[in-house]
């Protein structure tokens, strides 16, 4: 009887064994999933950065028109409030 015992209280904890394994298997999975998409996001933010750097420090300051294209699209007007045209009045002042 106290074989059948042992032998019974060896197999569940072999069995309970068994899923914490996969359990921790899973978690590590998920957690890697996550974490690769924090450092796809970090990269992608970093590479914002670093072209805004460029295009504030490089382009803007030393008025690199021919270069505006890397920020706004064909369809996206600047506007200087500063600076009138001949449709648009000086505004503020």
């Amino acid at each position: 009887m106290k074989t059948t015992e042992s032998h019974t209280i060896g197999i569940i904890t072999s069995l309970l064994l068994g899923l914490v394994i996969i359990s921790f298997g899973a978690c590590t999975n998920r957690n890697s999933e996550e974490l690769q998409a924090i450092r796809a996001e970090r990269a992608t933010i970093e590479k914002n950065l670093t072209t805004f750097d460029t295009l504030d420090y490089v382009v803007f300051s030393n008025q690199e028109w021919t270069r505006l294209h890397e920020s706004h699209a064909k369809d996206i007007k600047v506007f200087w409030l500063l600076r009138p045209t001949k449709t648009r009045p000086l505004l503020g002042v």
